[in-house]
């Protein structure tokens, strides 16, 4: 008598150089795959430290996966999960300073929210396990290993920059009485009218430099529009302008992020 192996069906090499040929089943593992791999990326880039680095092999994974996702929710059958695909970054490499917080305030919610429907679809239709190609394997390896490598740059910088800080704060003098601060010289200096003015994208509040937009564009626009309405103004969402071609009054609304001086 024979021994039966139960061998685990895969998706070919060709299938995946042809998502078109791809059964329902196969394309929704593959979509399943991919999209969690993508968030993990993500989650590396956007909340592993304190910097947003740029990181161009972090970025060629990125949009590998997102191409090749968006290639599979084209195929016959995915039409309903298709409308519900939040639109995310388009690359890591261009404007990155506020990624942080555009993932943490809104991409990630909706990122997870249809990851939860991919999962939905994957329980309810019986989908199984494939093994997947080769090439394939490899190139989830290889993002995993430039996940790790990214995490681990971005420790190390903080680190540095951790005890760039501890060394100021013990060059700093705290015993020499000239340094410190006369709390009858600040009460006097304080005014009694502040004036909020943006010159060359500056932000002052009187005379002190408050912050500077990272962005020009729909955040910057975003601000000035804010800053021209009279006090106590409820700013409503469907009554939002505009703004580079950007519309708010539908999606998530972020934080205008500013750096301090």
């Amino acid at each position: 008598m024979k021994n039966v192996m139960n061998l685990t069906p895969e998706i070919s090499e060709e299938e995946l150089n042809n998502l078109d040929k791809l059964d329902f089943h196969k394309a929704l593992f593959l979509l399943r795959t991919l999209y969690k791999k993508m968030l993990n990326v993500l989650e590396a880039f956007c909340t592993g430290g304190y910097f947003n680095v740029r990181n161009e092999t972090l970025n060629f994974y990125y949009v590998l996966f997102k191409e090749t996702i968006n290639q599979v929710l084209e195929i016959k059958g995915f039409e309903d999960l298709k409308k519900g695909m939040p639109e995310l970054f388009d690359s890591l490499i261009g404007n990155i300073e506020e990624a942080d917080i555009e993932w943490e305030y809104g991409y990630s919610q909706m990122a997870y929210k249809f990851l939860g429907e991919i999962e939905n679809l994957y329980i309810k239709s019986g989908t199984k396990n494939f093994k997947l190609p080769q090439v394939l394997e490899n190139k989830l390896k290889e993002s995993d290993n430039a996940i790790t490598s990214h995490i681990e740059y971005e420790k190390k910088l903080w680190g540095r920059t951790e005890k760039s800080l501890d060394k100021m704060k013990k060059d700093f003098d705290w015993g020499n009485s000239s340094k410190k601060v006369n709390q009858t010289e600040v009460s006097k200096s304080i005014p009694k009218i502040f004036g909020i003015q943006v010159k060359d994208r500056y932000i002052w509040i009187n005379n002190y430099l408050l912050s500077k937009p990272h962005a020009v564009g729909s955040n910057f626009e975003f601000f000035e529009y804010v800053r021209s309405q009279p006090a106590n103004t409820k700013i409503e969402r469907n009554k939002l302008p505009d703004f580079g071609g950007l519309s708010l009054k539908q999606e998530v609304l972020l934080r205008i992020c500013l750096i301090k001086s």
